[in-house]
């Protein structure tokens, strides 16, 4: 994604607050290993779309978990923090939830 984007490693690591070395074997390892505000970080400096986002930060069991609550309950409980996993505002979350 860095790449394809023309994005420096250096970059990425600034914006992420993270030191270059430490970005470095995150990238080399493919295992990214930061924290909420450093992924919400990442997805932003790469324009990251939600799909991305979500299997670069391994949060697909969490994205998962808040789905099926949101199906099985009232999805106007739960799209706060969906829309906050996936960096999207809410009101473009209504549509596809309450369908």
């Amino acid at each position: 994604h860095r790449i394809a984007r023309g994005v420096s490693a250096e970059d990425v690591a600034r914006a992420t607050g993270l030191t270059l070395d430490a970005y470095l074997a995150m990238e080399e390892s493919g295992q990214w290993a930061g924290d909420k505000r450093q992924s919400v970080n990442l997805g932003e400096v790469l324009n990251l779309p939600p799909r991305d986002f979500i299997a670069i930060t391994r949060l697909e069991d969490e994205l998962a978990r808040l789905l099926a609550e949101a199906v099985s309950t009232r999805w106007q409980a739960h799209i706060r923090d969906i829309a906050k996993l996936v960096s999207m505002e809410r009101r473009d979350l209504k549509g596809p939830l309450s369908a």
